[in-house]
């Protein structure tokens, strides 16, 4: 009997730390989203725009802060190329707005749904910073 209880213990355990790697890997993942992968077609609501273009901008900024003092001829090419898809998805996204607003006016677009969002503060804050 006690060999049947010590096999299930076993089992248990490893279990547990299949589960805690798959946990671990599952947070890593997540976390770590490109904006650049973003499809901008599955974007309908206010607050999803909100929340990707401070994704977006987020990203414009790491960059625009690690080569601050620097012309972007001078940046590491690989950075260019993420800035420039980063700027890519940007205007998308923008493109996108406009088709889901079509025949509405941008401004009272941001000034009053927009600014119903969480995010909407820092989607403020970051889009008059220097990447844009």
């Amino acid at each position: 009997m006690s060999g049947i209880i010590y096999y299930i213990v076993i089992k248990i355990k490893i279990m547990k730390k299949i589960l805690y790697i798959f946990t671990f890997a599952l947070i890593i993942t997540s976390c770590s989203s490109d904006p650049t992968n973003l499809d901008v077609n599955n974007i309908e609501e206010p607050c999803d725009f909100v929340d990707a273009m401070i994704d977006i901008h987020k990203e414009m900024n790491v960059l625009s802060d690690k080569y601050q003092n620097k012309e972007k001829i001078d940046w590491d090419e690989k950075d260019k190329e993420k800035y420039q898809k980063l700027r890519d998805k940007r205007n998308e996204l923008k493109s996108r707005l406009k088709e889901v607003y079509k025949g509405r006016d941008y401004h009272s677009v941001v000034d009053k749904e927009f600014s119903e969002c969480g995010g909407y503060s820092e989607y403020v804050e970051n889009r008059g910073t220097r990447c844009f």
